[in-house]
């Protein structure tokens, strides 16, 4: 019925044979979208190399085939070269750091693309920084334009410095080493100083002028001039002493006469001025000043002012320049490796002085009277060290007399000027370093400066003069008794009083605010108006008063200070809330 059908069967039958043979001819490729060359867009990189500077890298393609060709796009930062008699293989060369792409093609025109990091041949640091700072944990790594970051912690500030001139031999040059380093442990410092001076002066001096006029004489001493303009003459050609003034006191020894006296008679007069002082000054000086700061960092502190000094500006104009004046404290604390603390330390005290002042275009500038000290030490916290000492005495003496006569014992006084200075100082600056850490909460100050203290009302001011009350109200009068300020505050039975005369000078045991100083008696009618406080301590025994009897002499026991205001103080009225 269909002559073709044999025909097909013989074609089919051809077909399966020639499968299994292999000589069916490959089909057309199908037409593809033509695409532009690739040897500027690479494929996904194969893997990555990393080649110091400098330094040279071998490269070989995944199978280690021939290689026919090399791609490099970035030979400003890296060169590539082949190997001679070994095809499979090319040389990397690091330029400058940067980061490019070779890419590979072998016989077949297969392609493998590698990204090459050139940097600073960190591997090398590395190996030398834990060669010479082995208990340091440090990671050099590599930044841009030829810089190496050293990252981690030393266990000694001193290896910080190591590091860092190691880092910079291999890198060549100071400016590319950027310092990332941390010391480990507790790195807070706070220095403690302690400036304590005292100053003696005594001033002596005498000088003694006197004029006579007589009817057909006169003479007189002037030496030191403890008497000036004396030569106010009469009509007879002698000192008049009608009711003239015949000398005016003088300033002899840079001080004004303090005597002066006179003789008047009918025919002579006698005048005496007469200078005989004795001055005696002292000055005390404590500064205490604390200061806080990190290892490595400096830190200043300043307590005082500045002065303003007139300086030239130009033109015949003047300017002024302002200069510091105070307690001033500067140091620079390093926590080295074994605990101890390298500090460079510049405390110093000034305080502006009259006497060693100046003018300047009329205007008259005080001086400074200061004390410094600069110096480096090793020390260990909590360790104190007496980082300057003075002791000075000065002497001054000087006389102006008249020849022969000025020598005279006694009788010489009335013919010589004297004055004779002393001055003694004794100076000592203690400093301690500590290692600190923050305070918790708890651990804060209750009270800070003036918040124990409120202003005084009109009565307290004007009729008692008190220029700080304690805070919250009180009462002046108790049981007929005047009641003063400094009993009725937060803290006064907290602190013991200053010493009594009557119990020879000793200090108390107590405090103030039940009025016994210590233990002191107090009339029966004050001490039955005291409230009794329950103590906190129910172990502490509180102290009993001395001639009252023990059922009217309750001392309340030591309250601890706190934040908030307290009901519990003897001689207090229900506090009102804190302004």
């Amino acid at each position: 019925m269909h002559p073709t059908t044999p025909l097909r069967k013989a074609l089919w039958q051809a077909l399966l044979v020639a499968l299994p043979l292999g000589v069916l001819p490959p089909a057309a490729p199908a037409q593809e979208k033509a695409t532009p060359p690739q040897e500027n867009k690479p494929g996904p990189t194969t893997g990555s190399l990393i080649v110091p500077i400098g330094g040279t890298q071998r490269l070989q393609m995944t199978k280690k085939q021939n290689i026919v060709k090399a791609i490099n796009r970035n030979e400003a930062v890296l060169r590539v070269s082949p190997v001679y008699g070994d095809p499979t293989t090319v040389l990397l060369n690091g330029l400058e750091p940067g980061v490019a792409l070779v890419t590979l093609i072998d016989e077949g025109n297969r392609e493998e693309t590698f990204q090459i990091i050139v940097q600073l041949d960190v591997e090398y640091l590395r190996t030398l920084l834990k060669r010479t700072v082995p208990e340091a944990n440090i990671d050099p790594i590599p930044g841009a334009n030829n810089t190496i970051v050293l990252r981690g912690t030393v266990a000694r500030a001193e290896d910080v410095e190591v590091a860092l001139r190691i880092a910079q031999s291999v890198v060549l040059g100071p400016d590319r080493v950027i310092n990332g380093l941390q010391v480990g442990g507790v790195q807070e410092v706070q220095l403690c100083v302690v400036v304590a001076a005292v100053s003696r002066t005594q001033f002596r001096a005498m000088a003694f002028n006197f004029l006579y006029s007589g009817r057909d004489t006169f003479f007189g001493s002037t030496v030191g001039q403890a008497v000036i303009n004396p030569a106010t003459m009469g009509a007879g050609g002698v000192l008049s002493a009608g009711g003239q003034a015949i000398g005016s006191p003088g300033t002899p020894n840079g001080s004004s006469v303090n005597a002066f006296f006179g003789i008047m008679t009918s025919g002579s007069t006698f005048l005496g001025f007469l200078q005989a002082l004795r001055t005696e000054q002292v000055t005390k000086l404590l500064a205490e000043p604390r200061l806080v700061t990190i290892s490595g960092k400096p830190a200043s502190f300043l307590s005082g002012g500045e002065q303003a000094v007139p300086v030239p500006a130009g033109l015949g104009q003047v300017g002024v320049q302002f200069e510091e004046f105070g307690t001033r404290l500067n140091f620079l604390p390093i926590v080295l490796g074994d605990g101890r603390i390298h500090l460079e330390v510049e405390p110093e005290v000034s305080s502006l002085n009259q006497a060693n002042g100046t003018s300047i275009q009329g205007t008259v500038v005080p001086g400074r009277t200061t004390q410094r000290v600069h110096t480096t030490v090793d020390i260990a916290p909590g360790e104190t060290l007496v980082i300057g000492g003075l002791i000075q005495h000065d002497v001054n003496g000087n006389t102006q007399k008249v020849p022969v006569l000025g020598d005279l014992p006694y009788i010489g006084a009335a013919f010589r000027a004297i004055s004779y200075t002393e001055d003694e100082t004794e100076l000592v600056v203690l400093v301690t370093p500590h290692l600190i850490d923050p305070m918790s909460c708890d651990q804060l100050p209750p009270h800070l400066p003036g918040q124990e203290t409120r202003s005084p009302d009109d009565c307290e001011l004007f009729l008692e003069g008190i220029l700080e009350a304690p805070r919250g109200p009180r009462v002046a009068w108790q049981g007929g008794h005047y009641l003063a300020p400094y009993k009725a505050g937060p803290t006064a039975t907290e602190f013991p009083c200053a010493p009594r005369h009557d119990r020879g000078g000793d200090y108390g045991h107590g405090g103030c605010a039940n009025g016994t100083c210590g233990g002191g008696g107090l009339p029966p009618d004050f001490a039955g108006t005291l409230p009794p406080t329950p103590p906190v301590d129910s172990h502490a025994a509180a102290p009993p008063a001395v001639g009252v009897t023990p059922a009217s002499a309750v001392v309340p026991a030591p309250v601890p200070i706190g934040p908030a205001p307290r009901s519990d103080l003897p001689l207090l009225a229900p506090p009102p809330p804190v302004r």
